[in-house]
């Protein structure tokens, strides 16, 4: 089973707020660890958390 087929699993089983988590942890990988411009000041904190998840599991 590969990452790709993982993450469908996940996605599907997931509920809506770790899915869209799912996706800032994506858009935070593939940005090599910069947030997007229009983030959400109500949201910092969640996008903040998600990346330091992302540094200590080595991801970033």
């Amino acid at each position: 089973m590969d990452n790709e087929q993982l993450l469908k699993i996940y996605r599907a089983v997931a509920g809506p707020v770790a899915e869209n988590n799912v996706d800032k942890a994506l858009m935070i990988i593939r940005r090599a660890g910069r947030f997007p411009d229009d983030v959400d000041r109500h949201e910092i904190r969640t996008w903040y958390r998600i990346k330091e998840r992302l540094v200590k599991a080595g991801l970033l």
